[in-house]
């Protein structure tokens, strides 16, 4: 697994990994780790860009060229993301992949594609996202 890592000014972990894609675009894809009321979260963002100064971090500005590639390597992340957790996340609360979206048309593709993975629509006081429950470390 090829994912870097850094503290945020809150103090939260992230762990990121991103790829140039055929047509120059990059993906990059962010798991921000960070505790909610009684349930520890990692929030997904994924980021399609031309050049590095076009976002903001955890931005998703524009789609790209590329279609669903960016939507299928982001899935194959977060089956990385849920082995690298079972070996390197310690959390004693209930872990969760959390996924939110920027707009109605993204919202629609991800509510009809995600379930198949084993994302669930629900609200942690943050209003309704997409969770995934995940196993770390020691929770195994």
């Amino acid at each position: 697994m090829t994912f870097n890592y850094y503290n945020d000014q809150d103090g939260d972990l992230v762990i990121i990994d991103k790829e140039v894609l055929p047509s120059g675009m990059t993906v990059q894809i962010e798991f921000e780790l960070y505790e909610l009321n009684n349930v520890a979260v990692a929030n997904v963002s994924l980021n399609v860009y031309k050049k590095r100064k076009q976002i903001e971090r955890n931005t998703l500005c524009q789609s790209g060229k590329d279609g669903f590639k960016p939507l299928f390597w982001a899935m194959n992340k977060v089956k990385e993301f849920e082995e690298y957790a079972k070996t390197e996340l310690y959390n004693p609360l209930p872990c969760y992949i959390q996924v939110y979206w920027a707009d109605n048309r993204r919202a629609r593709l991800y509510k009809r594609y995600l379930p198949r993975y084993g994302f669930e629509l629900k609200n942690f006081g943050q209003g309704t996202m997409l969770y995934k429950k995940i196993e770390t470390a020691n929770q195994i």
